[in-house]
C-alpha cells in the first residue's frame, strides 16, 4: 500500500513524497490516476474525475458547496445554501467554532478490503466541546460516486437527557374494552403495565378472522391525541404480531367517525411510531387485523405495549445527528425511496414483498422525512443524484442509530452516526458511512451506477465469492425438522458422505454447519477439551479425517461458527483446516461496541491468514445484523434459510421473487442463494412441479448454496444438475465480471421473468430467463436493458444453438420457453 501523505493547516502544506516539500496552501494538490484533491483559498475539492465535489471552510466545518457532474457539466448544488457544515454535533443547537487541525491524503485500499482509491481526511476541533472529528472522503478514480464518513473522539462526557417524557401515564389508561384473549395470561391489561414481556392474546384462530381484533383504550380525561406507539411481542416468532392497523378516536364510544391515523409495522422489538392527526378524545380504538406465520393455519392477534401520546404529554423523537449534507434543490425534484427487507426467516411468502420502493412527486414545503430506505434519489426524467446509507438498516428495522434522510428546501440531509452519545469516547469512532452518486439517464443507469460504486466500495477478492457451496444444515428433511436433525449434518460421517456427492456434481466447497462442536452435542466423554474444537464423539481424530477426504476429492472446506467465537478458537482451527470462509451466526448489533468487536475480530483474521479466508454473514433475522450495505468487503451474505419447516418452506417462486427484487440495487454475486431438492419439499410447496435444473439456476443468479441433503438426490437428478452446473462454470467468469439486472415480469408464480447481465465491456452479456410454473404463454416480448437497435448473437448455454436477433427501438426482444417450469439461459454478443 502506498502511504505518501499530505498534510495541511489554513497556512501551510507539508508534502511527502520520496522527499519532502514543503509548500503554501494555495498550490496543495495529490493526486491518484483521475482522482485529485486541492485545497485553496478555504476550499477544499476532490474529484474521482467524473464526479467532483467541492466544500467550503467556513470556520465551523467544511460545507458542500457544489456537486459536478464533469461529463455534462451539471451542477446539483444551489448556491443559496448557509449551511455551516455538513454535519452537526451533540447537543449544539448551533455549531460552535472550529479548527482545521490537518488535512491529509493518499492512496489507499483499505488494508486490501477494497479497491484503491484517494483517501482524504480532514480533522477539526472544537475546543469548546471537546470533540475532534475526521471527515472522511474516499474517492475511486473514474467512478461518478463518493463516500463520505464521519470519525469521532471527546476528551469528556457528553450530557444525556435521562429522563425523556414517555407518554401519557400508564396509571391514567385503562382498556374498556378489547376482543376476547386467548386465556388469562393474555389479558388486554398487559398492554398498559410497562412490561414488553407480557402481551395482549387474542385467541387462535383457525381461519382469517371475517373482522379485525381491537382493543378501546380509556383516558381519564379529554386530552388532545397526538399520537402512539405500539410494541410488537418480544418473543422469537411474533406469532401474531400487528402488521397494520387503523386508530379512531371519540368522545362517547359511540361516535368513531374517520381514522385519525394509520401505520404499517415490523416485526422489529422496539416501540413503532403511529403518527395521527391531533384530536381531542376521551376514547381511542386501535383496530388490528389478525396476522399468521406464514403457511400455517392459525390467525390471532398480540401486542406487548401500547403507549399514548398528547399535547400534554408529547412525544420526543430521539435526536439523529447529521452525518452528511447537500444543498440539492430536492424540492423541485422527484425523490424515490429504494429499500430491502430483510426478517426472511419469517417473511417467506410472495405477499410480502423483500424490495419496498416509493416516489414522491409533490413540492417539498417543510420537511420531507424518509426513515425506512437504504437509498434515496433525486431525480428528473433524465438525471439523479443517488444518496446511499452504508449501514445495516432493513426496511423492517432501523439498526443502531442509522437515521434518515431529510429533504427541506435548503438540501437533503442524512442523518444517524451509528454512535450515540453515550458510547463517544476519547478514542476516534467511525461512524456509517454515505455514499453520493450521480448519474445520467433513467432507470437503467440508475441503477448501473449504484452497483458500479458498490462493486468498487465492496470487491469479490476474498474467498467464497466464485465457487458453488452446499451446506450441512440442510441436512433437516423432516417438516418440522428440529435442531438435532439438522446438526446430525454437521457430524463426520456425515460430512463424508455429502463430501462425496460434492465431486460427484461438481461442487465446490462444503460448509460444516452447527453440530461440530461440544456445545451442540450431548457429552458422552468425560475429555476435557475446548468448546469450539471438533466433538470426539463426532470427530474422532478431530479435523484429520475430513480435511484427507476433502482434499482426495478436491473439494474445499468452510465452517460455521456463532459470531461469539474467540478469535483464538477461529486460529485454531483455521491452522488445522485452510478453511475458505467461515459463516458466522447468531450476531445481534444493536450497539456500536458489539459491531465493532466483531468488524475488528473478522477484519484482523482475515489479515492473519493473507486474505486467503473469508466471511459468510447471516441475514435472516428480524434482529440487527448486517443488512445490505455494510461489511460486505469480509466476504459474502447468506440471504435466507429454506427448509421443510413452514415458517421458511421452500418455494421456487418466493426464492425466484427475492432474487429478482435484490438485482435491483445490489450485485448478486455478493449474496449466497438457496438451492433445495424440489423432490423433498413438503406441501404446501408446490416445488415437486419444478424440475432439479430449475431450482439450481436461480441459485446461479448469486452464488448458488446447496441448502440440502445431497446423497437424497436420485443418480438422474444428480446428472441433471452436474450437466446445468456444467454449463453455469463455463459462463461463471464472464458472468461475475458483468452487471446483473433483473427483466421481465415480477414474479409471481405465473411470470415470464429473468435476468440479465451486462458485462461493462458494453459488448456482450448473458440472459437468464425463466417460464414460472402457471405462466400462460410460451413465448414473451422482455423490455431488455442497453441495447435498443442491436443485433444480437444469442447462443444457447444449455444446446450449444446459434441463432440472431434484432432489439427493436424500445428496447424490446421476444423470447421462447416452450414449457412452463423451465428456463433458458444465453450468451449475446452485439454484431454488426
Amino acid at each position: 500500500m502506498r502511504n505518501t501523505l499530505l498534510s495541511l493547516s489554513l497556512t501551510l502544506l507539508v508534502f511527502t513524497a520520496c522527499g519532502q516539500t514543503v509548500l503554501t496552501h494555495t498550490a496543495s494538490t495529490f493526486r491518484f490516476k483521475s482522482a485529485f484533491v486541492t485545497f485553496r483559498a478555504n476550499r477544499l475539492t476532490i474529484s474521482t474525475g467524473k464526479l467532483t465535489r467541492q466544500w467550503v471552510w467556513t470556520g465551523k466545518g467544511l460545507a458542500t458547496h457544489s456537486l459536478r457532474q464533469e461529463h455534462t457539466q451539471k451542477e446539483w448544488c444551489s448556491p443559496t445554501s448557509n449551511q455551516a457544515a455538513d454535519w452537526t454535533l451533540p447537543n449544539q443547537d448551533i455549531l460552535p467554532t472550529g479548527k482545521l487541525v490537518r488535512i491529509t491524503a493518499r492512496e489507499s485500499d483499505d488494508e486490501g478490503f477494497t479497491t484503491k482509491h484517494l483517501d482524504v481526511v480532514a480533522e477539526v476541533n472544537y475546543p469548546s466541546t471537546g470533540i475532534t472529528l475526521r471527515y472522511i472522503v474516499w474517492a475511486y478514480p473514474g467512478l461518478d460516486g463518493l463516500r463520505t464518513q464521519l470519525s469521532v473522539k471527546t476528551d469528556r462526557p457528553i450530557s444525556v437527557n435521562s429522563n425523556p417524557i414517555k407518554g401519557i401515564p400508564a396509571t391514567s389508561l385503562s382498556v374498556l374494552s378489547a376482543t376476547p384473549e386467548k386465556d388469562s395470561t393474555g389479558a388486554p391489561a398487559n398492554v398498559l403495565d410497562g412490561d414488553v414481556n407480557t402481551s395482549w392474546k387474542t385467541a387462535v384462530e383457525p381461519t382469517r378472522p371475517d373482522r379485525p381484533n381491537f382493543l378501546v383504550i380509556a383516558l381519564n380525561k379529554s386530552q388532545t391525541i397526538t399520537g402512539l406507539t405500539l410494541t410488537q411481542p418480544q418473543d422469537y416468532r411474533k406469532v401474531g404480531f400487528v402488521h397494520h392497523c387503523i386508530v379512531y378516536a371519540s368522545s362517547d364510544t359511540l361516535n368513531w367517525g374517520m381514522p385519525i391515523g394509520t401505520a404499517e409495522l415490523t416485526r422489529a422489538e422496539y416501540p413503532q411510531w403511529i403518527a395521527v392527526t391531533p384530536t381531542k378524545a376521551r376514547y381511542l380504538k386501535v383496530v388490528m387485523p389478525a396476522t399468521n406465520r406464514v403457511n400455517y393455519p392459525d390467525w390471532q392477534t398480540v401486542v406487548a405495549e401500547l403507549t399514548l401520546y398528547s399535547a400534554e404529554f408529547p412525544y420526543v423523537k430521539p435526536v439523529s445527528l447529521q452525518a452528511d449534507f447537500l444543498p440539492l434543490p430536492s424540492f423541485s425534484y422527484m425523490r424515490r425511496g429504494m429499500g430491502y427487507y430483510g426478517d426472511t426467516q419469517f417473511r417467506n411468502s410472495l405477499d410480502l414483498p423483500f424490495y419496498k420502493e416509493e416516489t414522491k412527486t409533490t413540492a417539498v414545503n417543510s420537511s420531507e422525512l424518509w426513515d425506512w430506505n437504504n437509498i434515496l434519489s433525486i431525480e428528473s426524467q433524465t438525471e439523479g443524484v443517488c444518496l446511499v446509507k452504508e449501514s445495516h438498516k432493513t426496511v423492517l428495522h432501523h439498526g443502531h442509530e442509522t437515521g434518515e434522510f431529510s429533504c427541506t428546501k435548503q438540501g437533503v440531509s442524512v442523518t444517524g452516526w451509528g454512535i450515540s452519545t453515550d458510547e463517544l469516547t476519547g478514542e476516534f469512532r467511525e461512524c456509517w458511512a454515505n455514499w453520493c452518486i450521480t448519474y445520467s439517464g433513467g432507470e437503467d443507469e440508475r441503477q448501473l451506477a449504484v452497483k458500479t460504486f458498490d462493486r468498487a466500495r465492496f470487491p469479490t477478492l476474498l474467498p467464497g465469492h466464485n465457487d458453488i457451496i452446499a451446506g450441512s444444515w440442510g441436512y433437516g428433511v423432516s417438516p418440522e425438522a428440529g435442531w438435532r436433525e439438522k446438526m446430525n449434518g454437521g457430524q463426520e460421517k456425515n460430512v463424508l458422505k455429502a463430501l462425496s456427492v460434492c465431486q460427484e456434481l461438481g461442487i465446490e466447497t462444503y460448509l460444516i454447519d452447527a453440530g461440530w462442536t461440544e456445545d451442540t452435542l450431548p457429552t458422552t466423554t468425560t475429555n476435557k477439551f475446548p468448546a469450539f474444537r471438533p466433538h470426539p464423539d463426532a470427530y474422532q481424530h478431530g479435523w484429520s479425517t475430513v480435511k484427507r477426504w476433502a482434499d482426495s476429492l478436491h473439494v474445499k472446506l468452510a465452517l460455521w461458527a456463532p459470531v461469539s467465537i474467540p478469535a483464538a478458537d477461529l486460529e485454531w482451527n483455521q491452522q488445522q483446516v485452510p478453511f475458505t470462509s467461515w459463516k458466522l451466526d447468531f450476531a445481534t448489533l444493536s450497539t456500536y461496541q458489539g459491531r465493532k468487536i466483531i468488524e475488528q475480530k473478522i477484519r484482523g483474521f482475515i489479515n492473519q491468514f493473507h486474505h486467503k479466508v473469508g466471511a459468510q454473514w447471516d441475514l435472516t433475522e428480524i434482529s440487527p445484523r448486517y443488512g445490505f450495505y455494510w461489511a460486505r468487503e469480509y466476504g459474502v451474505i447468506w440471504l435466507e434459510n429454506k427448509e421443510p419447516n413452514r415458517h421458511i418452506l421452500y418455494t421456487p417462486s418466493t426464492t425466484l421473487r427475492d432474487a429478482w427484487e435484490l438485482a435491483q440495487y445490489v450485485n448478486t454475486n455478493k449474496f449466497q442463494l438457496p438451492v433445495r431438492n424440489v423432490k423433498t419439499v413438503p406441501s404446501p410447496s408446490d416445488a415437486y412441479l419444478y424440475n432439479q435444473p430449475y431450482a439450481v439456476a436461480i441459485g446461479l443468479v448469486g452464488i448458488p448454496m446447496f441448502f440440502e441433503k445431497l446423497d437424497d438426490y436420485s443418480p438422474e437428478d444428480r446428472r441433471a444438475i452436474k450437466g446445468t452446473l456444467d454449463d453455469y462454470k463455463a459462463e461463471r467468469s464472464l458472468l461475475h465480471q458483468s452487471y446483473l439486472f433483473p427483466i421481465g415480469e415480477r414474479p409471481t408464480n405465473a411470470s415470464f421473468t429473468g435476468f440479465q447481465a451486462v458485462h461493462p465491456n458494453g459488448k456482450q452479456g448473458h440472459f437468464l430467463l425463466f417460464r414460472e410454473l402457471y405462466a400462460p404463454s410460451s413465448t414473451h416480448e422482455l423490455t431488455i436493458r442497453f441495447l435498443k437497435n442491436k443485433r444480437l448473437k444469442l447462443t444457447n448455454v444449455r444446446t450449444k444453438e446459434i441463432d440472431y436477433a434484432n432489439v427493436n427501438a424500445q428496447g424490446q426482444l421476444a423470447f421462447k420457453i416452450n414449457h412452463p417450469a423451465d428456463f433458458v439461459f444465453y450468451r449475446y454478443e452485439i454484431v454488426p
